[in-house]
């Protein structure tokens, strides 16, 4: 077991949160603010400690050795690291690293990854992981740090004694959000933050943040790790708290694009019209973006979205047929789909409709099938990603009892390459329908209709939905055409 003496003589502990990000070509098109890490900061700060942000989207922090320095200057008495599955084997790296440079200073991991893999403590470089929600563990082990009785009881860690490595149980659902507060950003820097291809946003000059009005999601789609860290109760923060830290954004922060990051903003259509009334009454005019689940979309509740000043949605459409959906439990169909989309375009919104391919059960018929549907749905880009095998989902215990997984580089986990062969496809045929789809898709008569639409309303749009397109197809043919 590392030894805490320094920290516990410490008054006030300096720690530093770290965000990695993978190189620039393939973060170029969006750059989300660490979200997370500004919420445990939060809470770290309110024990009195000193908290630093080190995201590498900064620029002297882009590079692992440029990351070092500033660790180097500000002497952190203990780090924490957060990353995703494909950012993970990067992380990693920064956390060797700085055990190369000071093997004492305590790393503590986080996030989705490693929530949901134990074997994670394995690594020498790895001190403690927290599983799942981090504030109040993240509290609890400030607070006990040191001592072994005490840490054996914080919900959600695990740790390395001297003996053994220790996993406690889990830690329940944080039931409010409301005592968090409003997520305090004077000591970031937004400037290296963007999301690029939106049609009512210039791609330049972006002042853009993310709000989460809700955390978590009441589905169990069977490909989504969501239910596996976090179960399936939404946890809400009320609207006036929402709408005050939207409020905050603009006035203070100048604020020119915000994106809502709930896993299912649009659960509860009713609350979604008070967030819409409640900008439109303080007259907050700010571009705004929203994950939406078709069935619960309706025609007053688009037009209200679009009035408030919504531009911009992702719809989860998955795949094309319902038997599909069926499959992977999405509780939607697709003459809903269809409806939901046409609602979206007759307010004016632009949608990114994100599908997957690849699922264990697909053959050729089936990724047939979604590519007539595909090209008929009248969405602005078709968001398109290969079947990942998260831990801990049905999608994966499907994966390793038929062996199907044959890319194990978790870099490549990221949805642009193929890792895990369908029974009846290989990578080679996967890749091929890929392609395939992102092609006629662009040349089907839903995306013409909308390009003929859209330049007869607003023909400025047309340069920002080029950019869209020139996203969609670089992440898509380019990269399973040229890469692994």
């Amino acid at each position: 077991m590392i030894c805490y003496q320094s920290l516990i003589n410490a008054d006030r502990l300096r720690i530093v949160l770290i965000k990695p990000r993978l190189d620039w070509s393939k973060t170029w098109d969006s750059l989300f603010e660490p979200l997370g890490l500004i919420c445990i900061s939060q809470v770290a700060k309110s024990l009195g400690n000193e908290v630093i942000i080190l995201d590498q989207a900064q620029k002297e922090n882009r590079t692992s050795s440029g990351l070092l320095l500033s660790l180097k200057k500000i002497k952190p008495h203990l780090i924490g690291i957060t990353s995703t599955t494909h950012e993970f084997p990067h992380a990693l790296n920064i956390a060797r690293q700085i055990k190369s440079w000071n093997h004492e200073i305590p790393i503590v991991f986080g996030g989705y990854h490693v929530s949901g893999n134990k074997e994670v403590l394995a690594e020498d470089s790895v001190d403690m992981v927290i599983r799942g929600e981090g504030e109040e563990p993240f509290k609890s082990l400030l607070q006990g740090l040191g001592d072994e009785k005490k840490m054996r009881q914080i919900n959600g860690l695990s740790f390395k004694t001297k003996q053994e490595i220790i996993h406690n149980p889990p830690q329940p659902r944080i039931k409010s959000l409301e005592s968090f507060g409003i997520p305090y950003r004077d000591d970031m820097n937004p400037s290296p933050y963007h999301w690029l291809g939106i049609a009512d946003v210039w791609p330049f000059g972006q002042n853009f943040f993310t709000v989460q009005s809700a955390r978590g999601c009441r589905k169990k789609c069977v490909f989504c790790q969501t239910p596996v860290i976090r179960g399936t109760e939404l946890i809400l923060r009320p609207v006036s708290q929402v709408l005050d830290e939207i409020q905050l954004l603009y006035t203070k922060y100048k604020a020119n694009l915000i994106a809502f990051i709930d896993e299912d903003f649009s659960a509860f259509p009713e609350r979604i019209m008070e967030i819409c009334d409640g900008l439109l009454t303080r007259n907050i005019k700010i571009p705004w973006c929203s994950t939406v689940s078709a069935e619960n979309v309706t025609s007053a509740l688009a037009k209200n979205m679009r009035k408030a000043g919504c531009c911009f949605v992702n719809l989860g459409i998955e795949t094309g047929s319902d038997e599909g959906l069926k499959k992977i439990n999405k509780q939607t169909s697709i003459s809903r789909i269809k409806t939901t989309a046409k609602y979206l375009m007759d307010a004016d919104i632009q949608i990114l409709g994100t599908a997957i391919i690849g699922f264990p059960w697909e053959t050729e018929v089936d990724l047939n099938r979604n590519l007539d549907f595909f090209r008929t749905l009248p969405v602005d880009i078709l968001g398109l990603s290969f079947c990942i095998p998260f831990n801990g989902t049905p999608i994966r215990k499907i994966a390793d009892s038929e062996n199907l997984i044959f890319d194990f580089n978790l870099s490549h986990w990221t949805g642009d390459f193929p890792v895990m062969k369908t029974r009846f496809l290989d990578e080679g045929r996967l890749k091929y329908f890929f392609r395939k789809i992102q092609r006629d898709f662009y040349l089907g008569i839903g995306f013409r209709t909308k390009i003929f639409r859209l330049f007869w309303k607003k023909p400025f749009r047309i340069f920002s939905l080029g950019t869209s397109i020139c996203i969609s197809t670089f992440h898509g043919g380019i990269k399973t055409r040229f890469f692994p």
